[in-house]
């Protein structure tokens, strides 16, 4: 399994250090889980609700150690964290990750999908 740590710092927060690992079985299910948990709170703020269904569950799954931050990182905290650093965060996540974007082709599939579907009109 691949690893890589990401080292961040800013006068703010000050020494960030996460350790972002290649998604085993449990990774994967932990990030579903995290989803599955976001789609059932109720949030009436779309950013937040896009936050929580989208970018926080891939980043906390993905993450095996956390210094300069607290961990396990509560939502309402990862929402606190400078933008510039959970930027980075994504990056080294679907850098190791790359599975987890929708991909291209998977558009295209889909998109032919779509067209080929007969109304039966």
């Amino acid at each position: 399994m691949d690893t890589e740590t990401l080292v961040y710092h800013d006068d703010n927060l000050g020494d960030v250090a996460l350790t972002v690992a290649e998604a085993t079985v449990l990774i994967g299910i932990k990030r579903t889980r995290l989803k599955a948990e976001g789609r059932s709170a109720n949030e009436e703020d779309i950013d937040r609700r896009l936050l929580r269904l989208f970018t926080y569950p891939d980043v906390v799954a993905a993450t095996t150690e956390a210094a300069g931050i607290p961990w396990p990182l509560e939502f309402e905290e990862f929402l606190l964290l400078p933008d510039h650093l959970v930027s980075q965060w994504e990056q080294v996540v679907y850098r190791l990750n790359s599975h987890w974007l929708p991909s291209r082709e998977n558009s295209e599939d889909d998109d032919q999908k779509k067209a080929s579907v007969s109304t039966g009109d």
